[in-house]
C-alpha cells in the first residue's frame, strides 16, 4: 500500500512479507518501507492529481 506520511511529509510505499522457517512455520512479518516521493517529483506532461 502507499500513502502520504503526515509525519514525514512525503509518500511512502509499504510492503509486508511473511517470514517462515525451514519447515514452513510462520515466524513473523517483515515490513519494507520505501520513500517513493521522488517518483511524484518526476517531470511529466501527465497530471494524475494524486495529492
Amino acid at each position: 500500500m502507499w500513502f502520504k506520511s503526515e509525519r514525514l511529509g512525503k509518500f511512502v510505499y509499504v510492503t509486508y512479507a511473511a517470514v517462515r522457517d525451514d519447515q514452513g512455520d510462520f515466524q513473523g512479518v517483515l515490513e519494507y518501507v520505501q520513500d517513493i516521493q521522488p517518483f511524484f517529483e518526476l517531470e511529466s506532461d501527465l497530471n494524475r492529481d494524486i495529492d
